[in-house]
């Protein structure tokens, strides 16, 4: 099987820090970070990426005719390799931020349930207090035809408020959160 240029190969990843060239994408890595980042004061802020950025905000870097997230590189270079099914997470939030002590790894639904609650999601329409709102209604209206009423409220289909109810999206949003006590 051959080794495609992200490294992987079969159920394994190859170590690409190994690669003759990683040296080279490393150093102009570097050169893309603020020159301050290093200093003891800035080891907890945010890097923001000063290189090539993506449309959807993500600091990009080409490496043989790849091009990277630069947040996935600054994980490789500073915490190792990314396993396979991880993607690498801002605790910060900040998609710039290049810092290794603000990335995490996770899996593509810990990325997005992040998402959804930082209200960055692409198809998200429903804030948290949104949901406290619907699980109250729910909880007071057991009624046949609650969830198309309530759609009609929020201006979302009646399948969101369904995945609502039966705990399939918003987990995190417990009932005790929206009732007064």
């Amino acid at each position: 099987m051959k080794v495609s240029q992200r490294g992987l190969k079969g159920d394994y990843q190859v170590d690409v820090r190994k690669f003759r060239t990683f040296p080279g994408v490393k150093r102009r890595f570097l050169s893309k970070v603020p020159h301050d980042c290093f200093d003891k004061k800035n080891e907890d802020m945010c890097w923001e990426w000063i290189g090539n950025t993506h449309s959807s905000g993500y600091g990009q870097i080409r490496w043989d005719n790849v091009t990277y997230n630069a947040h996935r590189m600054a994980y490789i270079i500073f915490n190792g390799l990314i396993p396979q099914g991880q993607v690498v997470r801002h605790i910060c939030n900040n998609r710039k931020c290049v810092n290794p002590k603000h990335l995490i790894l996770g899996s593509y639904s810990d990325n997005t349930v992040d998402a959804i609650k930082i209200g960055t999601h692409r198809s998200q329409k429903l804030t948290e207090a949104d949901v406290k709102v619907i699980k109250r209604l729910l909880a007071n209206n057991p009624k046949r035809g609650t969830n198309t009423e309530i759609a009609r409220l929020f201006k979302v289909d009646p399948a969101s408020i369904r995945a609502i109810r039966k705990g399939y999206s918003y987990q995190w949003v417990y009932l005790e959160d929206a009732v007064e006590k």
